[in-house]
């Protein structure tokens, strides 16, 4: 049952930890199992427990394998293997004594019967149920509802199964909305791509533009101090024009005062003449 529902990978890893002697069963009864499993990469532990039917299992490892990691396996492997001969209760006592004091290991003769005499019938039915859940999760479809006929052991099962199809549909939701999601920011991150790039482009741009503007100002400068050049050789000329002018006022007095002795002497010359 196991084998049918986890992948193939996980079920031959896991088997492999067990035959190893890899794991140590620390509490088990038959609805609950803890357990610790020494993979490659270091010691991991594992909860399994039954509530309501459904078969919940967790894992310390980080590994994606679904619906159980191969620690798992490994572990329902070893409790299978190990509440199976139901040794008697001076054996149990013996190993208990006699096991390491950092592992504490429950008394296999204390677990009650986890495998009640099934009919054959209802093991084909179980049976039949399996193909038509397997063929049906390759169609990608739910699996089948519970059978008409059957133990309660054998709907355990069965729900069991479905429980795990309704996780792997859950796993199969969040991957696909993940998947949208991925998508979603994979197109933000074109976007914003295209625009740090356009952004790029307009800053090389405005680069050229700064260079010009630099290679004009520098030119302005140059006319500037050649306008201060022209503004100083002006007020040196300003300077010279006044002093002429100057000069041309003194000349004008001096002819104004000429031209009246010229014409003191006319009038003086005139009286003489008609005398």
């Amino acid at each position: 049952m196991v084998q049918s529902v986890v992948e193939a990978n996980a079920f031959q890893i896991g088997k492999q930890y067990s035959a190893d002697n890899r794991v140590r069963i620390t509490e088990a009864n038959d609805l609950h199992l803890t357990s610790a499993v020494m993979g490659n990469s270091g010691l991991y532990e594992q909860t399994i427990q039954l509530k309501d039917g459904f078969l919940d299992a967790r894992c310390t490892c980080t590994l994606s394998e679904q619906p159980l990691c191969r620690h798992g396996v490994a572990a329902l492997l070893e409790y299978h293997r190990w509440s199976k001969p139901r040794p008697s209760r001076k054996d149990a006592e013996f190993k208990k004594n006699h096991e390491s004091k950092t592992v504490v290991v429950a008394d296999p003769a204390a677990f009650p019967d986890s495998s009640p005499d099934l009919k054959l019938s209802e093991l084909t039915v179980f049976i039949e149920w399996m193909q038509q859940a397997v063929r049906s999760i390759e169609r990608g479809q739910s699996v089948p509802a519970l059978p008409s006929s059957g133990s309660g052991e054998i709907f355990s099962w069965i729900r069991a199964v479905r429980h795990l199809d309704d996780r792997r549909r859950e796993g199969e939701e969040i991957q696909v909305g993940l998947e949208a999601d991925l998508r979603n920011r994979e197109a933000t991150l074109a976007r914003l791509t295209q625009q740090l790039e356009a952004s790029i482009e307009e800053s090389k741009a405005l680069q050229h533009t700064c260079k010009d503007l630099q290679r004009e100002l520098t030119s302005y400068r140059g006319l500037v101090t050649k306008a201060g050049d022209v503004a100083r050789q002006f007020e040196q000329f300003d300077a010279e024009v006044k002093a002429i002018a100057g000069d041309l006022a003194d000349k004008s007095i001096k002819l104004e005062a000429l031209a009246d002795s010229v014409k003191q002497v006319t009038v003086a010359l005139r009286r003489m003449d008609k005398k």
